[in-house]
């Protein structure tokens, strides 16, 4: 192998032993390897093969996931910037990171539960996704420091001016009800912290987040091969593990990017029935094909509807839009 990078990494097993590790990304021929390499001094050397492949992206989002794991667990970079967005040591931490940190590590599930109700409460009013109106990850916030006017509530990360405008008065006097033993503003979260706990966290953070882009990149992949052939929407379900609506979005996406998906689409849309698809291409020539629920109420009334299986109907408007839009783009061109 014609190795192209190398780096050394450490991790502490006990007074005055140390793990070595070696991390080697280098070219077999026409295809990328990604070796990790442990040495202890009491064991033979453990060799990992992470990776053997042609495509630079996998290569490195690969990488990173699992770069990302093993500095979780300890083993540190004796030269940084070893990761793309290098993982930041203890002390670099900022302090909404800090404040996400010690609301996971304390968290106040009581008060949670009553922010949850609240919010599907508000997402009713709003006629939004609950999601939309605050995130988990806020409501935690929230119900962990417990702010109880404006000021003390845009410390916390992810709540802004908007929300304020838009419930913030509302919130803060569902909070003032509930006691607190700490003070604002919260930097003293920062003296309270195990830097140690607060790295292998950090750590554990982009390796979810490698993850995902590594499984997305997958998943691009494997519906990318699909692309000239007559699949059907079971066959992409079970072939990418993803749900129905994820495959279909991905699918959109794709087409976005400039990829020819006209064989697939069609493939897909011969599953859908016939006089609804007709009237859907009809419906969509005949507007804009940005939103789908105006068409979706020119195909229906209200009471038609009811009982119908709305994701179903959603899911094939999305498959005809593919359909109508490649053959805008025919025509065009």
């Amino acid at each position: 192998m014609n190795i192209l990078f190398m780096n050394s990494l450490q991790r502490e097993e006990g007074q005055d032993i140390l793990c070595t590790a070696r991390i080697c990304v280098g070219m077999d021929e026409d295809h990328w390897r990604i070796v990790w390499t442990e040495d202890r001094m009491d064991h033979p050397s453990k060799q990992e093969d992470w990776y053997e492949g042609p495509e630079q992206e996998e290569m490195k989002a690969i990488l990173q996931y699992r770069l990302a794991g093993k500095m979780g667990e300890g083993f540190l970079p004796v030269v940084e910037g070893l990761l793309e967005e290098s993982v930041p040591v203890s002390n670099r931490a900022s302090l909404s990171q800090m404040l996400v940190f010690y609301a996971e590590r304390y968290p106040n599930k009581a008060l949670f539960d009553r922010l949850r109700a609240w919010r599907r409460e508000k997402a009713g009013q709003l006629g939004r996704a609950p999601f939309v109106v605050a995130t988990n990850k806020l409501l935690h916030l929230l119900a962990v420091f417990v702010p109880h006017n404006k000021e003390e509530m845009l410390q916390i990360p992810g709540f802004g001016e908007y929300k304020w405008n838009l419930y913030g008065e509302e919130l803060a006097a569902l909070l003032t009800k509930e006691s607190r033993h700490h003070s604002f503003p919260l930097q003293w979260v920062a003296q309270q912290m195990d830097h140690r706990e607060l790295f292998v966290w950090m750590c554990r953070q982009h390796e979810h987040k490698h993850k995902n882009m590594l499984a997305r990149h997958q998943h691009r992949k494997k519906l990318l091969a699909h692309a000239s052939r007559k699949s059907t929407m079971d066959e992409l379900e079970k072939e990418l593990s993803l749900p129905k609506r994820e495959v279909i979005l991905l699918m959109e996406k794709l087409e976005e990017e400039g990829y020819d998906l006209s064989v697939l689409t069609a493939s897909c849309a011969e599953e859908i029935p016939q006089q609804f698809r007709d009237s859907a291409m009809q419906a969509f020539r005949d507007q804009d094909t940005r939103f789908l629920k105006p068409v979706l109420h020119k195909l229906y009334t209200e009471e038609e509807l009811q009982g119908q299986d709305i994701q179903q109907l959603y899911d094939w408007l999305r498959i005809v839009r593919m359909e109508v839009r490649k053959e805008s783009s025919k025509a065009s061109s």
